[in-house]
């Protein structure tokens, strides 16, 4: 534990993310400090060269926004032993925030920040991008792009772009390879989960844990429309690991998986793949973030 000061702090602030309106959250960090160091970007190229220029002079780096917002901190932060993650969530899901606790409290963000303690948490890739939330091919990266493109945002019309997308999408072919197993099948969804949430408390694997050194590998069947409603039940309450329609695979290693699907996401930002190929490895213990 160490004692971390005001002026250590860097506020990162993304604009776009979610509902709230980013003058009263401005409003809110100014309030509680006029002096707090902080920038506001939602262009990556101005972002790197605004984190390369204040990167010296801060210890904790305060995500402002969603998930997508703490994904692109993760870069310039991993594998430094004296810099450090926080987040003030206001995104459409903070699956993340909500996981490691973090609420939309900047009395309780700065006092815990100034109490210094720090929790490793394991960082994922996916084809060399990182992520400690969850990546996934289909479904839900289908979800990812069709939300990317809706003009509004927040938790009700991210509802409406998955209930359109879960009965248009159709189930894919896909293969895992790697860490003693071998699978394939029919999908509909195949994640990748460091921690246990989509967001909005939605538990799609229900077991993980951001620092325990392994990964779940979600796999989902097809759900017939009669057992949908109880699925997504399921989904909310945290036993989804009843459902005859989901499967989990923990691992510890790199994994290779082949599939007829070329979206994917992480951390609820929409990418393509090429070939439908997919390279996956788990960084242990190598980001250092704020414990709430």
């Amino acid at each position: 534990m160490q004692r971390i000061e005001r002026s250590d702090i860097l506020f990162i602030i993304n604009p776009n993310a979610g509902r709230k309106k980013i003058d009263s959250v401005l409003k809110k960090i100014k309030k509680f400090d006029k002096d707090i160091a902080y920038i506001m970007c939602n262009d990556l190229i101005k972002l790197e060269e605004e984190i390369t220029k204040n990167f010296s002079n801060h210890k904790v780096f305060v995500a402002v926004g969603g998930d997508g917002t703490v994904n692109t901190l993760i870069k310039y932060l991993i594998n430094h032993q004296d810099k450090y993650l926080a987040i003030l969530p206001f995104g459409s899901g903070n699956g993340f925030a909500n996981e490691l606790g973090f609420k939309f409290d900047i009395d309780n963000l700065i006092e815990k920040i100034s109490r210094g303690e720090i929790l490793n948490i394991d960082v994922l890739e996916i084809n060399k991008n990182f992520f400690i939330n969850l990546a996934g091919i289909g479904l839900d990266a289908e979800i990812a792009h069709q939300f990317q493109t809706s003009k509004e945002r927040g938790f009700i019309n991210y509802i409406f772009s998955t209930i359109k997308t879960y009965f248009s999408f159709k189930p894919f072919n896909a293969s895992i390879i790697g860490n003693g197993v071998q699978t394939e099948g029919l999908f509909k969804m195949v994640s990748i989960a460091n921690t246990r949430q989509f967001g909005n408390n939605a538990l799609i694997s229900p077991a993980s844990i951001s620092n325990d050194g392994k990964f779940e590998v979600v796999l989902l069947n097809p759900v017939p429309i009669y057992d949908t409603l109880l699925f997504v039940y399921k989904l909310f309450k945290g036993t989804l690991e009843d459902s005859k329609y989901i499967h989990y695979l923990c691992l510890e290693n790199s994994i290779s998986i082949k599939t007829s699907c070329n979206k994917f996401h992480i951390d609820g930002d929409p990418y393509t793949s090429s070939n439908g190929e997919y390279e996956v490895k788990i960084n242990k213990g190598c980001l250092k973030i704020i414990k709430m």
